[in-house]
């Protein structure tokens, strides 16, 4: 699998338990391996926790076909899918101009982060223009870091350029979605008892 790029069908069910051994070791193969990682093809046939490890391409990227409830029909479909003998479809993704484009930013800064970090750190073939791609999109990936200061000052003295906050992905973080849903949850009901003791009142 190691030799050239492969496609490896993982079929699994629920896995409730964690194996922080194994977990490392695979993490470890995973940042230091200089070979093509093979993509992944995940066929879970009865729902429950699957593993994964976060912020790694490799599972970020895998394909999670849903089961239809027919196994057999299934697998068939994804075998000939996988070695190109059934019908599929095919994306191909090519660089244009970007002239007269209009979309999220974000998007772009998405695309760049997974060009860079689809080979691993140890395997880029261009780091020099992997490089100049996260910089000139201010993205952290294996080539690259960030530098957070809290005035412009800073900046100019460091000879580093301001981001501007077009520079600045503004999509929310889960976590910052969750606390928006709670508040407007206990904001609607607390206007649902105003309007209750209101109407008792009356």
């Amino acid at each position: 699998m190691a030799q050239s790029p492969n496609t490896l069908l993982w079929i699994h069910g629920p896995q409730p338990v964690d194996f922080p051994a194994s977990q490392a070791a695979l993490e470890q193969w995973l940042d230091r391996a200089s070979t093509v990682r093979p993509v992944i093809v995940r066929y879970q046939a009865v729902p429950g926790r699957a593993f994964t490890i976060q912020d790694q391409p490799l599972f970020e990227t895998a394909r999670w076909p849903a089961p239809s409830g027919d196994t057999a029909a299934d697998l068939k479909a994804l075998l000939g899918d996988i070695s190109g003998r059934g019908q599929h479809w095919q994306i191909t993704r090519t660089a244009g101009s970007g002239a007269g484009a209009s979309g999220s930013p974000h998007i772009v800064r998405l695309w760049a982060a997974n060009k860079i970090a689809a080979s691993g750190p140890y395997t880029i073939p261009d780091r020099k223009a992997a490089t100049l791609l996260a910089w000139q999109l201010n993205i952290i990936t294996p080539v690259s870091g960030a530098v957070v200061l809290d005035v412009d000052q800073k900046f100019k003295r460091d000879g580093l350029p301001v981001p501007t906050a077009d520079d600045v992905p503004s999509v929310p973080e889960p976590e910052v979605w969750a606390l928006l849903l709670v508040v407007l949850v206990f904001g609607g009901a607390a206007l649902l008892r105003r309007k209750r003791q209101a109407q008792l009142a009356g």
